[in-house]
């Protein structure tokens, strides 16, 4: 589904690239296959359905990478837009230990928790994290599981708490 859209994997894990990304014939083409819809876009994202519905019925192609060129959007609206449409278009092809190993991430590194933090408030144990961290095959099923949804409630969290601009 990716159309367009360059994306390459490394040694690191899987990583994506919007250089090429169409980001309105991606955005049309997971509306067409029901994997989102348009009031949800406008949703997620805080742009108008009717600016939305107008940008995804424009011709042609206006993205040269994240920057949008004469959309009718704020340059802040078509970057959350191209994000947006490269991570779902991305979403089925990106492994579950990768999801997860991205939410400690961003826990870590953006929100600022520590290891000892996230350990604390989820009651996982900091070394299952470390080795999850570290291996993720080397985790069992069950520890996996609750690493997922008890960070995705902390992310939620986070996202809950985050100034809207």
């Amino acid at each position: 589904m990716h159309h367009g859209a360059e994306t390459h994997a490394t040694e690191e894990g899987n990583e994506m690239t919007a250089e090429a990304l169409d980001v309105r014939a991606e955005l049309r083409a997971l509306i067409e296959h029901r994997s989102v819809a348009p009031d949800a876009i406008a949703q997620m994202t805080g742009i108008s359905e009717t600016t939305l519905s107008a940008y995804l019925d424009g011709p042609g192609i206006e993205h040269q990478g994240l920057t949008a060129l004469g959309t009718g959007l704020t340059p802040d609206e078509s970057q959350r837009l191209a994000v947006l449409a490269a991570m779902l278009a991305a979403a089925p092809s990106v492994p579950d230990d990768d999801r997860v190993r991205g939410i400690l991430e961003g826990l870590t590194q953006v929100s600022g928790l520590t290891v000892a933090n996230i350990a604390s408030l989820t009651g996982i144990a900091e070394s299952d994290l470390d080795a999850f961290s570290i291996d993720p095959t080397g985790v069992s099923a069950a520890v996996k599981y609750a690493i997922a949804t008890r960070t995705s409630f902390l992310v939620n969290a986070v996202n809950l708490a985050t100034p809207r601009h």
